[in-house]
């Protein structure tokens, strides 16, 4: 055990940062386990060495020498029973473990297959920041004019748009409304984002019914929808022309198709308002490198003292799939030791019992029994642990398996391909791993078993 902690203890210093950095590249936190860390792993291994080392010692010391001699094929039945209920309990947690990285890392392959409904690639997001002191709410809404006539002049910047809310960025604004004839205790809160016409257009997110925005539609107090949005509240009718009120009424001109852009989990009801500039928001446009320089000198031109960021709207999605990937990373590692310690205990427990039923094979195979019978013999004992702890993993695996929703974006919790993955890469590990003691009992010498006691 301390050979073991002390391994563990340099592995942990030395792995985990060329691990992930390979995998989901860099990580913005630590990787180094502190003194807490390791106290705290040193003192769990501490008290399972002594628990389970002790445990079989207490029991070594029940009963008399006599009982010992009398009973001693009775006390290893009854050792065999414990360790197949250990066994079982193992082998259930390896399941849930299993079938938790494997529904990550599923959810992560259906994410990069998933149509988000919108254009990630060659699309880039740029966030102006301008010297506060000089810069007031009209002139930086002059500045926004500026630039979108400028750009509209470049054909190769076109189509561009404008958001206060980036696609699938770390902001999310809410707003609340309510329908005519309701007061204010029924308003309801749905995600919203302020853009220009230019937005859906260089997203490719197309107006299902209605009409995109147009200059005026400030002016005549218009706003848009998803379809998530009409579905919700306005069933089985037309969304267009229908009014809601927030602050004030505002009339729906235009519905536009369901897309991921807050999040890559189910799509919710979303508001859409015209752009107004006030607020600075950000430019979206085709990304090469010949667009970005132009529109840096572009808005240069138009103020020397104008920072800007650029952000890709695949480093975005890349981004969402971060955290996954390393929980992924992590479970999967935590289910390949789970199986590996599953099968090195199927093997220790039917090894054992091999050896403790030596003597009782060798009668067995004196009296004629076949090698092929001693085999499905262990087999059986095997099979009845590992069918009990797949069976309780894969109840246990269906109730912790809905708390990784968020993980694995739109897959259901219940994939059946995962859980059958599970289930056959257990059941052969299992089958494996009975394989050796099996084949080991076909080798006992019935006249050396007979000579024993």
């Amino acid at each position: 055990a301390a050979i073991a902690s002390a391994c563990g203890v340099l592995a942990a210093f030395v792995l985990p940062r060329p691990l992930f950095t390979s995998i989901v590249g860099d990580v913005s936190f630590s990787l180094r386990p502190d003194a807490v860390v390791l106290a705290f792993t040193l003192g769990v291994a501490a008290v399972a060495c002594i628990a389970f080392g002790l445990a079989p010692a207490l029991h070594a010391t029940r009963g008399s020498f006599n009982d010992a001699l009398k009973q001693r094929h009775g006390a290893s039945s009854n050792g065999l029973k414990l360790r197949s209920l250990l066994l079982t309990v193992q082998v259930a947690g390896s399941v849930i473990l299993l079938v938790g990285a494997g529904l990550m890392v599923r959810g992560i392959q259906h994410a990069r297959t998933l149509d988000p409904g919108f254009a990630v690639g060659g699309v880039a997001s740029v966030s102006f920041d301008f010297p506060t002191t000089a810069y007031r709410t009209p002139r930086v809404a002059g500045f926004y004019r500026s630039l979108a006539e400028g750009l509209d002049a470049l054909p190769g910047t076109r189509p561009f748009g404008f958001a206060e809310i980036e696609p699938l960025g770390t902001s999310k604004w809410y707003t609340g409304f309510r329908l005519p004839g309701q007061d204010e205790s029924h308003e309801q809160t749905v995600l919203s984002n302020a853009v220009s016409a230019g937005y859906f257009q260089i997203l490719r997110i197309p107006v299902v019914a209605g009409r995109n925005f147009e200059p005026a539609d400030t002016g005549r107090l218009g706003l848009m929808v998803n379809q998530a949005m009409a579905d919700r509240y306005f069933p089985h009718e037309s969304a267009i022309g229908k009014t809601v009120i927030v602050d004030k009424p505002l009339q729906i001109v235009g519905v536009v198709r369901n897309a991921h852009t807050w999040t890559l989990d189910d799509v919710d009801p979303a508001l859409y308002f015209p752009v107004s500039y006030g607020t600075p928001p950000r430019l979206l446009f085709p990304h090469t490198a010949a667009n970005q320089a132009a529109v840096a000198a572009l808005a240069k031109g138009l103020e020397p003292r104008v920072e800007m960021r650029v952000t890709r709207l695949s480093d975005n999605l890349d981004q969402w799939l971060s955290g996954s990937r390393i929980a992924a990373l992590i479970a999967g590692m935590l289910g390949i030791l789970a199986l590996s310690l599953a099968g090195i205990g199927i093997a220790g427990v039917f090894a054992y019992a091999v050896e403790q039923r030596r003597q009782e094979i060798g009668i067995r195979m004196a009296l004629g029994a076949r090698p092929a019978q001693v085999i499905r013999g262990v087999f059986g004992s095997a099979a009845r642990s590992l069918v009990a702890g797949l069976m309780l993993g894969m109840a246990g695996a269906v109730v912790g398996s809905s708390l990784l929703r968020q993980y694995i974006f739109g897959l259901s919790h219940l994939d059946p391909v995962t859980y059958a993955a599970v289930l056959m890469t257990l059941a052969a590990a299992g089958l494996a791993a009975t394989y050796l003691p099996a084949r080991r009992a076909t080798t006992v010498d019935p006249v050396e078993a007979l000579r024993q006691d």
